[in-house]
């Protein structure tokens, strides 16, 4: 900055587009409900089975993140069959590109 200090004349900034921060697909909310079980402790595709959520059909699941191509984070937000709110922490999914999920 003390360069800028000494300069005398005209200082013309150019503003150009950055990078796209998010977009309104990732912004908006995605509930999907799957048809098949998962247990994240059973799947060799996952990178961290610890990171993985158990899911069950029925399973009401919001997706929070889908930036990655295989897997997607997501939280279960209700049970289909027993309307009753789970408060599990969030956890990764396969995405659409590995597995069939139902958008609701």
């Amino acid at each position: 900055m003390q360069g800028l200090a000494d300069y005398q004349g005209q200082l013309i900034f150019v503003l150009e587009p950055g990078e796209k921060v998010s977009s309104d697909e990732e912004n908006e909310k995605l509930y999907i409900r799957p048809n098949f079980p998962f247990d994240p402790a059973n799947d060799t595709l996952l990178p961290c089975s610890e990171a993985g959520l158990n899911f069950q059909p029925g399973f009401i699941l919001e997706v929070i993140q889908r930036k990655e191509e295989w897997w997607w984070q997501a939280k279960v937000v209700a049970d289909q069959f027993r309307n009753q709110i789970e408060t599990k922490s969030a956890g990764l999914i396969p995405s659409s590109a590995l597995g069939r999920l139902d958008q609701d």
